[in-house]
Protein backbone atom coordinates (compact mmCIF):
# COMPACT_ATOMS: atom_id res chain seq x y z
CA UNK A 1 0.00 0.00 0.00
CA UNK A 2 2.72 2.48 -0.27
CA UNK A 3 5.49 3.35 -2.40
CA UNK A 4 9.21 1.69 -2.54
CA UNK A 5 11.70 4.63 -1.42
CA UNK A 6 15.04 2.64 -1.20
CA UNK A 7 16.17 -1.00 -0.30
CA UNK A 8 15.32 -0.04 3.72
CA UNK A 9 12.15 2.69 3.44
CA UNK A 10 8.71 2.46 2.73
CA UNK A 11 6.65 5.53 2.27
CA UNK A 12 3.01 6.14 3.37
CA UNK A 13 0.17 8.65 2.44
CA UNK A 14 -2.46 9.66 4.80
CA UNK A 15 -5.40 12.20 4.63
CA UNK A 16 -6.51 12.47 8.32
CA UNK A 17 -9.81 14.84 9.12
CA UNK A 18 -10.87 15.83 12.14
CA UNK A 19 -14.68 15.91 12.83
CA UNK A 20 -16.60 16.93 16.28
CA UNK A 21 -20.39 15.26 14.50
CA UNK A 22 -20.23 11.41 14.47
CA UNK A 23 -22.59 11.56 11.67
CA UNK A 24 -20.48 13.73 9.57
CA UNK A 25 -17.54 10.61 9.94
CA UNK A 26 -19.94 7.52 8.53
CA UNK A 27 -20.80 10.07 6.03
CA UNK A 28 -16.84 10.89 4.76
CA UNK A 29 -15.78 7.36 5.36
CA UNK A 30 -19.07 5.67 2.89
CA UNK A 31 -17.53 8.38 0.57
CA UNK A 32 -14.06 7.41 0.87
CA UNK A 33 -15.02 3.40 0.59
CA UNK A 34 -17.49 4.35 -1.87
CA UNK A 35 -14.07 5.89 -4.12
CA UNK A 36 -10.73 4.69 -4.39
CA UNK A 37 -9.98 3.76 -0.46
CA UNK A 38 -10.43 -0.17 0.65
CA UNK A 39 -12.24 0.09 4.08
CA UNK A 40 -9.22 -1.91 5.73
CA UNK A 41 -6.98 1.30 4.61
CA UNK A 42 -8.87 3.80 6.92
CA UNK A 43 -9.52 3.87 10.60
CA UNK A 44 -10.90 6.07 13.04
CA UNK A 45 -9.68 7.46 16.53
CA UNK A 46 -11.89 8.08 19.25
CA UNK A 47 -11.50 9.07 23.08
CA UNK A 48 -13.06 5.41 23.72
CA UNK A 49 -10.42 3.46 21.28
CA UNK A 50 -7.93 5.07 20.76
CA UNK A 51 -5.79 3.91 24.17
CA UNK A 52 -6.15 0.28 22.64
CA UNK A 53 -5.55 1.26 18.73
CA UNK A 54 -2.19 3.46 20.01
CA UNK A 55 -0.70 -0.28 22.02
CA UNK A 56 -1.38 -2.04 18.75
CA UNK A 57 -2.72 -5.27 18.09
CA UNK A 58 -0.78 -6.24 14.72
CA UNK A 59 -4.23 -6.29 12.85
CA UNK A 60 -4.19 -3.12 10.96
CA UNK A 61 -2.43 -2.63 7.45
CA UNK A 62 0.96 -1.91 8.16
CA UNK A 63 0.83 1.93 7.00
CA UNK A 64 -1.95 2.71 9.92
CA UNK A 65 0.45 0.85 12.13
CA UNK A 66 3.24 3.44 10.66
CA UNK A 67 1.07 6.14 11.54
CA UNK A 68 -0.28 5.11 14.88
CA UNK A 69 3.34 4.34 16.07
CA UNK A 70 4.93 7.82 14.79
CA UNK A 71 1.36 9.24 16.63
CA UNK A 72 2.35 6.99 19.96
CA UNK A 73 5.82 8.33 20.03
CA UNK A 74 4.51 11.76 19.13
CA UNK A 75 6.26 11.79 15.88
CA UNK A 76 9.92 11.12 17.70
CA UNK A 77 11.37 8.23 15.58
CA UNK A 78 14.91 9.10 15.92
CA UNK A 79 15.20 9.75 12.29
CA UNK A 80 13.52 13.42 11.70
CA UNK A 81 15.58 16.44 13.71
CA UNK A 82 15.05 20.01 13.35
CA UNK A 83 11.89 22.33 11.84
CA UNK A 84 10.16 18.90 9.92
CA UNK A 85 10.44 16.80 13.48
CA UNK A 86 8.45 19.48 15.46
CA UNK A 87 6.11 20.08 12.87
CA UNK A 88 5.36 16.47 12.44
CA UNK A 89 5.10 16.25 16.87
CA UNK A 90 2.75 19.17 16.12
CA UNK A 91 0.65 17.38 13.85
CA UNK A 92 0.33 14.27 16.32
CA UNK A 93 0.03 16.30 19.58
CA UNK A 94 -3.09 18.60 18.16
CA UNK A 95 -4.46 15.33 16.95
CA UNK A 96 -4.40 13.71 20.58
CA UNK A 97 -5.60 16.53 22.15
CA UNK A 98 -8.51 16.78 19.76
CA UNK A 99 -9.30 13.30 20.39
CA UNK A 100 -8.85 13.64 24.44
CA UNK A 101 -11.47 16.71 23.69
CA UNK A 102 -14.28 14.27 22.16
CA UNK A 103 -13.57 14.92 18.71
CA UNK A 104 -13.16 11.09 16.24
CA UNK A 105 -9.94 11.63 13.85
CA UNK A 106 -10.23 9.60 10.25
CA UNK A 107 -7.32 8.23 9.13
CA UNK A 108 -7.02 7.70 5.51
CA UNK A 109 -4.06 5.27 3.80
CA UNK A 110 -3.78 6.17 0.38
CA UNK A 111 -1.35 4.27 -2.17
CA UNK A 112 -0.06 7.43 -3.90
CA UNK A 113 -0.09 11.10 -2.85
CA UNK A 114 -2.69 11.19 -5.97
CA UNK A 115 -4.92 9.43 -3.68
CA UNK A 116 -4.10 11.46 -0.99
CA UNK A 117 -5.90 14.54 -2.46
CA UNK A 118 -8.58 12.68 -3.68
CA UNK A 119 -9.00 11.55 0.20
CA UNK A 120 -8.24 15.19 1.15
CA UNK A 121 -10.58 16.60 -1.22
CA UNK A 122 -13.38 13.95 -0.40
CA UNK A 123 -12.79 14.67 3.61
CA UNK A 124 -12.69 18.81 3.14
CA UNK A 125 -16.16 18.24 1.55
CA UNK A 126 -17.20 16.24 4.55
CA UNK A 127 -17.86 19.00 6.95
CA UNK A 128 -14.34 18.02 8.82
CA UNK A 129 -12.91 20.69 11.66
CA UNK A 130 -9.84 19.82 9.26
CA UNK A 131 -8.09 18.22 7.15
CA UNK A 132 -4.50 17.69 6.95
CA UNK A 133 -1.94 15.44 4.62
CA UNK A 134 0.82 13.53 5.80
CA UNK A 135 3.63 11.66 4.91
CA UNK A 136 5.69 9.08 6.65
CA UNK A 137 9.28 7.52 5.65
CA UNK A 138 9.04 4.56 7.41
CA UNK A 139 13.01 3.92 7.72
CA UNK A 140 12.52 0.24 10.01
CA UNK A 141 10.54 -1.09 6.85
CA UNK A 142 12.35 -4.22 5.95
CA UNK A 143 11.28 -3.81 1.42
CA UNK A 144 12.82 -5.87 -0.88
Amino acid sequence: MAGDIGAQQQKYWYAVAVFRDGSEVRMSMQQLCAGAFDRADVLILCKETMPSQLDGDGALPPALNSFLHAMNGNGADGHSTGSSARDQSRIYSHLLRDVAEGATVLIASATSAEQQLEGARLLLRGNSECVVTHEIVDRKSNVG
